[in-house]
């Protein structure tokens, strides 16, 4: 949620509509749309645009309940081991295992490459 938080413009509302900005719980327990109700924020399958704030709040109300155990921890590289893959964090830990899912978010993406740098100056 850093790129939300952290990121984006205060007051900005979120192109999608709120039928299409919840966060995948496969049982759908806790949607946007209970966030709102039991939040008394106003909510709208459609046309209703969703402010930054409310859709904040509401993803770290689900990483809360859904998942409560997460620890933030910024990885600095992974690399495949005999085990499956070898992760190292920026405190140095080094922790292996056998499944890696990456999900990085868009806030390490704005390093662009010397050679692309004309490139992104033109457009």
């Amino acid at each position: 949620m850093s790129s939300w938080r952290d990121h984006m413009p205060r007051g900005m509302s979120l192109k999608s509509e709120g039928f299409a900005s919840d966060l995948y719980d496969p049982e759908r327990r806790f949607t946007l749309r209970h966030y709102c109700t039991e939040k008394g924020l106003p909510y709208n399958d459609v046309g209703a645009p969703i402010p930054l704030e409310t859709f904040s709040s509401y993803g770290l109300e689900f990483q809360r309940r859904m998942v409560p155990e997460l620890e933030t921890t910024l990885v600095t590289h992974v690399s495949r081991a005999p085990e499956g893959f070898c992760i190292i964090t920026a405190k140095g830990e080094r922790v292996l295992t056998s499944v890696v899912v990456v999900a990085t978010g868009i806030a390490h993406f704005d390093y662009i490459p010397a050679e692309l740098a004309a490139a992104a100056r033109k457009s």
